[in-house]
């Protein structure tokens, strides 16, 4: 039986190229607008990316800020209801969504002090462990809003291997920390009214080692009354 076909499919069949060339031109021309497209909505978030990290920074900081002012005001107000010194520590370790990065202060608890029968020290946690959100850390870098991490003169201390007795949850363990204590009046230990500031740490540094957003708290040494005081506020 003869197969009978059109002059066009003929000529297509005898010119491939052209049949080629008109498919590839069809899908070419396709794709050329999806990639404009993709191009353009690519340009939109490239844009609107700096604006978007700034509010995520903004927010991670005032939460954090919230979260530290809440503690600080709890163990100094547990000092004083029991009559019991309390030992706050901010402690140093890597960030718990990026556990390869170098540790830093990125976390706090308070404990209660007491003494047992042979006068030895006994800690008792008042609050769990509180880790500031990833990307947000205590500036240990002293400079006026952070007199605080200048042990040899703010009364406070440095523990540099760790509690073994109350290590961090996995996967810090005991980890290096600072420390200071409300004491049973209200008052701190610290030798003169202290600053410390948290800080996002992949915010630029525009001035004074700091970002253009940051929280600076201020611990009074005689009352042990805390502050806080941010850019803008």
């Amino acid at each position: 039986m003869k197969t009978h076909f059109s002059p066009r499919l003929r000529r297509a069949w005898h010119r491939p190229e052209r049949a080629t060339s008109a498919v590839a031109a069809s899908v070419a021309g396709y794709s050329l607008i999806e990639l404009l497209a993709v191009m353009a909505i690519i340009s939109v978030m490239a844009m609107g990316m700096p604006a978007l990290r700034s509010v995520m920074n903004s927010y991670s900081l005032k939460s954090a800020g919230q979260a530290i002012q809440a503690q600080l005001s709890y163990a100094r107000q547990e000092a004083l209801t029991s009559n019991r010194a309390v030992q706050v520590r901010l402690y140093k370790v890597s960030d718990s969504e990026n556990p390869s990065s170098a540790p830093q202060y990125r976390a706090m608890q308070s404990f209660r002090e007491t003494t047992d029968a042979s006068g030895t020290l006994v800690l008792t946690p008042i609050s769990p462990v509180t880790f500031l959100p990833s990307g947000i850390v205590f500036t240990d870098t002293v400079t006026a809003a952070a007199t605080l991490f200048a042990t040899g003169t703010s009364g406070a201390t440095v523990n540099t291997t760790g509690d073994t007795a109350w290590p961090l949850p996995p996967p810090h363990g005991a980890s290096p920390f600072l420390s200071f204590r409300f004491r049973s009046n209200g008052q701190t230990d610290l030798s003169a009214s202290s600053f410390f500031t948290i800080v996002p740490t992949r915010a630029p540094i525009v001035k004074n080692e700091l970002p253009a957003n940051f929280i600076t708290f201020q611990i009074d040494s005689i009352n042990g009354a805390v502050r806080a005081w941010q850019p803008g506020s």
